[in-house]
């Protein structure tokens, strides 16, 4: 799958907050999807704070949560989307291909061709 013209990004999935922080450690991202609900103690909204204080890449919230109460708390780390689960394909490359635009219109970090990677916290059915 192409994405504005470029290469498939390689894609990092972790069920565990702990693996995904070790990732985001020693890898460059450009952007991450994070599930707020996650199997560890550490849910998605500190993973958002961690890359917010280390990484400086955008992520976007996939989650099953609505609530008033999770959505203040996750739009306090100023995600790039929050979208809800279940979604379509569609609505998953839409928000993918929005992130990057807004990327490149910030004249923030550069979405490279094949270096970078996606880290995905915890697998999603579409």
């Amino acid at each position: 799958m192409k994405i504005s013209g470029f290469l498939p990004p390689p894609v990092f999935v972790s069920y565990r907050a702990g693996q995904a922080i070790d990732y985001l450690k020693n890898n460059p991202v450009d952007l991450g999807l994070l599930d707020i609900n996650l199997e560890d103690d550490i849910d998605g909204i500190e993973i958002a704070d961690y890359i917010n204080l280390n990484c400086k890449a955008n992520f976007i919230f996939l989650t099953s949560y609505s609530d008033p109460k999770t959505l203040t708390k996750a739009s306090s780390t100023n995600p790039a989307g929050y979208i809800t689960k279940p979604l379509t394909k569609e609505q998953l490359l839409n928000i993918i291909i929005q992130a990057i635009n807004n990327l490149k219109s910030a004249g923030g970090a550069q979405i490279s061709k094949s270096t970078r990677s996606i880290p995905c916290c915890k697998y999603f059915r579409m």
